[in-house]
């Protein structure tokens, strides 16, 4: 099934508690007031309660940040409309090309073109570059 930019989702990571098993068991422990503020932004940042946040923590789950989330599916839209707007360029090529063969003269518009397409392969740049980025960031395999 195809998504454009509008409508792509990420999965959810998060399992959800069955209905079947309720969590009745509870731990304390003793932190420091900056402890508890660390741990309070850590789990804001993630989208997560401060428990849940603890409860991956200790069970070593896998942790996303929202924010990056919320980047990761700008950076797809962006994808999405970079490799639209190079699909374009392409066919604008292909059409100059014809052009030069058939008359044995460059066509007008080839400036702009050049220049289209040089806009498009940094975005391009940009979008590879932040993928990187998040990759190093997350030490995603």
């Amino acid at each position: 099934m195809e998504q454009n930019a509008n409508t792509a989702t990420l999965p959810k990571r998060y399992p959800r508690v069955s209905r079947n098993q309720t969590r009745t068991r509870a731990i304390s422990i003793s932190i420091s007031a900056d402890e508890k503020d660390a741990i309070a932004k850590s789990a804001e940042s993630a989208g997560m309660s401060a428990s849940r946040y603890c409860r991956y923590r200790a069970l070593s789950l896998p942790i996303s940040n929202r924010i990056d989330r919320l980047a990761l599916a700008d950076l797809l839209r962006r994808t999405l409309e970079n490799t639209d707007n190079l699909k374009s360029l392409g066919n604008n090529l292909n059409q100059l090309t014809k052009i030069a063969n058939g008359k044995g003269v460059l066509p007008a518009g080839l400036t702009e073109l050049q220049s289209a397409l040089e806009v498009q392969f940094k975005h391009a740049d940009e979008i590879r570059r932040l993928i990187i980025q998040a990759m190093s960031k997350d030490n995603l395999q």
